[in-house]
């Protein structure tokens, strides 16, 4: 895994910075999230993050340039962050319930911690996690224009890890 995103990277960078700017525009994205719902309908968990975005790069004009690079990295990341917004409304509604039945249960432990709660402060505390490691990870591009899609990448592995992590809670994957 760790091969896999260095080659990636390196890809990007190497893109970056050896083809000229292309005049693309937004318009010229060529995203497609389909590769990524199959990938994890087949099982592929982690190994799906980064499939679309990088097909994207390949597809779409001036794909490998800072520009659309980036665009296809923040369209994947849009995307599983949609999965995870989901996932977790879901997982809450599940853990709301439970919460509801262990209230009404003359045999549950007193003093039961609120899955609810305890689910929203673990997002909360993930969301902090996932943005000082994206800020750290993007240190070493400091005041390159890499440093954006060094970003972006993070944001988009991690918000993928988490949203597989709460589909495994909810059985999903």
């Amino acid at each position: 895994m760790r091969y896999r995103k260095g080659v990636f990277l390196a890809g990007v960078m190497l893109g970056m910075t050896a083809l000229p700017p292309a005049p693309a525009l937004a318009d010229d994205i060529r995203f497609d999230a389909s590769l990524t719902q199959r990938c994890l309908g087949a099982g592929g968990g982690r190994s799906c993050i980064g499939q679309a975005a990088e097909r994207c790069m390949e597809e779409s004009p001036g794909g490998f340039s800072t520009y659309m690079s980036n665009m296809c990295l923040d369209a994947e990341r849009a995307w599983w962050d949609g999965q995870l917004n989901a996932r977790y409304r879901d997982l809450r509604a599940f853990e709301q319930q439970g919460d509801s039945e262990a209230a009404r249960d003359p045999y549950a432990a007193p003093g039961r911690p609120s899955g609810a709660d305890s689910l929203r402060d673990m997002q909360r505390a993930w969301i902090a996690f996932r943005d000082a490691t994206c800020d750290y990870e993007t240190v070493a591009w400091h005041g390159g224009t890499g440093a954006s899609g060094v970003y972006l990448y993070c944001q988009m592995r991690m918000t993928g890890e988490q949203t597989i992590a709460l589909s495994d809670y909810l059985g999903d994957q």
